[in-house]
């Protein structure tokens, strides 16, 4: 094994064991409290889940069978309803099945599209990593769902690879194909770990769906497991990860570093005129648009913000 993989592999032990210093102790209790949470989450969006959804989303040291034991504990204590092969809130209205079936059934149709359309944006320079986002990476579609994109770049080349797809998604409206191209969330190869961790963020890396470069997909989610305390459940075999190490990719693809600088503070000025313009919260500015070399992250909606504050309160 190669120094930079005995590196590598070094650093995810240590993560690990960071994580199993703060886990909480199995109770019953705390069992219950995360499915609670997750169904709050879920309930915003009108959303119910199937108990292999919930056990993919809990911590990893909670085990099929108690999951199975909570929750029908709580549906006998009538903290949760169970519907078909769905769980939700008891204060849940149970006409969002019909909402999720339908949805189900749309997205089965776009997927494939989807992936289509995943796989021929990884066939462009730079690009190391293209996973589907969004409601599909959800198995959900309504008559307004886009294809949602979270990309990964070569290092050094992030702002060149968005303005080069973005030439691209121009394009798509003469063919009335904008909505496929919805590439709103890039990062450098060199920077994999998220700053926000929270649970908007662990559910979004549970479930993006990768379509181009697998490897990448595995070491992007192990560079992100303290806040994947679920990491376990998602069913992914790891060892692919080692094929793909990013130790020493920051001195890579250098000569391109000041054309990549420039296209980010173009890009930023020109983002920054732009929603002020339209009077959008400029406090709100940097966490929906976040602007750096490693990371560009376009969510005008900011739905982290409002769905964090809406569980805050709930």
């Amino acid at each position: 094994m190669s120094d930079a993989k005995i590196l590598f592999m070094g650093a995810l032990w240590t993560d690990e064991l960071q994580r199993a210093a703060t886990e909480k102790p199995c109770t019953n209790a705390w069992i219950e409290t995360e499915i609670l949470d997750l169904l709050r989450y879920f309930s915003l969006f009108r959303h119910p889940l199937t108990q292999a959804e919930l056990y993919k989303l809990l911590p990893d040291g909670i085990s099929e069978t108690a999951t199975r034991y909570a929750l029908r504990k709580m549906e006998i204590t009538g903290a949760l309803l169970h519907v078909e092969d769905f769980y939700l809130l008891a204060t849940d209205d149970t006409q969002i099945i019909r909402k999720r079936l339908s949805g189900e059934a749309r997205a089965a149709h776009l997927l494939p599209k989807a992936i289509q359309a995943g796989r021929f944006i990884g066939k462009f320079p730079f690009v190391q990593f293209v996973g589907i986002s969004g409601s599909l990476s959800k198995h959900y579609a309504d008559d307004n769902t886009d294809f949602d994109f979270f990309i990964i770049t070569a290092n050094n080349t992030l702002w060149i690879c968005r303005t080069l797809l973005h030439l691209v998604k121009k394009l798509s409206f003469l063919v009335g194909r904008q909505h496929w191209l919805c590439m709103n969330y890039f990062v450098d190869e060199h920077h994999l770990c998220l700053e926000e961790q929270n649970i908007y963020t662990r559910i979004e890396l549970s479930t993006l769906i990768p379509v181009h470069n697998v490897s990448v997909y595995k070491t992007f989610l192990l560079r992100n497991q303290r806040n994947l305390t679920n990491i376990q459940h998602l069913a992914v075999d790891f060892e692919g990860a080692l094929a793909y190490s990013p130790a020493g990719k920051d001195k890579l693809h250098l000569h391109w570093k000041p054309l990549n600088l420039l296209l980010m503070r173009l890009t930023d000025w020109k983002w920054r005129r732009k929603w002020k313009r339209k009077g959008y919260p400029m406090e709100d500015y940097d966490t929906a648009f976040k602007t750096t070399p490693y990371v560009s992250k376009n969510h005008p909606k900011n739905y982290q913000k409002k769905i964090l504050a809406q569980l805050q309160h709930s």
